[in-house]
């Protein structure tokens, strides 16, 4: 139980300090700044989740399959997860180069975003790797250690206020640097990581971790995408404002992450089937305290406090609301995916959601130029919905 409220504190910390970024940031460089921030970081973000494989699910499946020769599968992963930052960091700066991207957000800026490539590739297998090996206390620590240099450097920016683009440096050394001391715990043990894998390996670890891949891109990338139509169709202003009430949300949304992380350390151990009732009351105690959230944030967004210090956002408590609509879809698959790869229904899964990412972004190209904010809004949280209805059906076991 210590060890979870601990997990909890360190989750909380996270999201708290990802406000503070919003919160100094939206008061250094306006809607307009924050738009480009969310806009930078959202490309980069969605070609991390694209690249990384999610070689983490992969190291929970073989390890939930066999328990033997770990140590060489958690270097070879290592190893697999440093060639794919490289192959993001190149990917992004060709498209950003290539695409009408570079209309919104310059080479300069670009290269700054490209900083923060280790920390969203590894936020995606890492956690998940050190929840499996049971770690996911020495990996808090670093986050906790990483987190602190970052609000440390949000204070020292309200005081000596820079540019942007020096901001957006500092941001992305400080998370970029955290991840790659997360990699090196784990690689701590092992006299190097061999640098060229065998083709074979790299293969394999692939091919296991492919439906659970897909499964996990169709569902993280949709909001990713979702900005970037926005900024498109709306500007960066507009996609600032959206991306305050996102971040409200995404605090909330963390309550389900930090409950996800248990859930993954049964199916890696006995498997959930041994731990139903706590599974269970986790559930239920993460819903009351997500529903209790939503009701103190829309308190405080109707407050004289926000206006006096947001007015440039303006009303996003509707906004707000509407984004919220999405909690219990991602609650419920955050709950749920580490049983499908245990039930062996993830291609399913991913077979689903991929449906459901295609048919939402078809809609959403159709009707975001038309309704602008209220249709960003609704198309979140509908994507998050469907995702519920498909995670009960397949996981229907886990409330019987």
């Amino acid at each position: 139980m210590n060890r979870y409220l601990f997990s909890l504190f360190v989750r909380i910390f996270i999201a708290i300090s990802g406000f503070f970024v919003f919160i100094v940031s939206a008061n250094l460089y306006g809607p307009e700044g924050r738009g480009l921030i969310a806009y930078g970081t959202s490309l980069v973000s969605m070609f991390s989740l694209f690249f990384s494989f999610n070689l983490g699910r992969a190291f929970l499946f073989e390890k939930t399959k066999n328990k033997k020769g770990i140590d060489e599968k958690l270097k070879e992963y290592i190893s697999l997860n440093l060639l794919l930052i490289i192959l993001t960091i190149l990917s992004v700066l060709t498209f950003g180069l290539l695409s009408s991207i570079k209309d919104i957000l310059s080479a300069n800026y670009l290269i700054l975003f490209l900083i923060i490539v280790p920390y969203y590739l590894w936020s995606v297998n890492g956690t998940v790797i050190f929840a499996t090996l049971n770690l996911s206390y020495k990996q808090e620590l670093i986050i906790l250690s990483t987190r602190i240099v970052l609000v440390l450097f949000l204070l020292y920016e309200l005081l000596a206020p820079s540019k942007i683009e020096f901001f957006t440096l500092i941001y992305g050394l400080i998370l970029g640097s955290g991840a790659l001391c997360e990699m090196l715990f784990l690689a701590n043990p092992f006299k190097k990581i061999t640098v060229f894998l065998n083709p074979v390996a790299i293969v394999g670890h692939v091919k296991n971790s492919f439906w659970s891949h897909i499964d996990y891109i169709s569902f993280h990338t949709f909001p990713l995408i979702l900005i970037l139509i926005s900024g498109r169709y709306l500007g960066l202003k507009e996609v600032g404002r959206l991306n305050f009430a996102i971040q409200l949300v995404n605090f909330i949304f963390l309550f389900s992450f930090v409950a996800s992380i248990r859930v993954k350390s049964f199916v890696a151990g006995k498997g959930s089937f041994f731990h139903n009732e706590i599974i269970k009351k986790l559930f239920l105690g993460t819903m009351l305290l997500s529903v209790g959230c939503v009701a103190l944030v829309f308190i405080g967004l109707r407050s004289e406090l926000y206006y006096k210090n947001f007015q440039l956002f303006g009303d996003v408590h509707t906004l707000f609301i509407i984004f919220s609509l999405a909690i219990p879809g991602y609650m419920i698959y955050q709950f749920l995916y580490p049983i499908s790869i245990e039930n062996d229904v993830i291609k399913q899964s991913a077979l689903l959601n991929a449906l459901s990412l295609f048919c939402f972004l078809i809609f959403a190209l159709i009707t975001v130029p038309i309704w602008q904010s209220l249709s960003v809004c609704l198309i979140f949280s509908a994507f998050y919905l469907s995702s519920m209805v498909i995670q009960l059906f397949l996981n229907k076991r886990i409330f019987t």
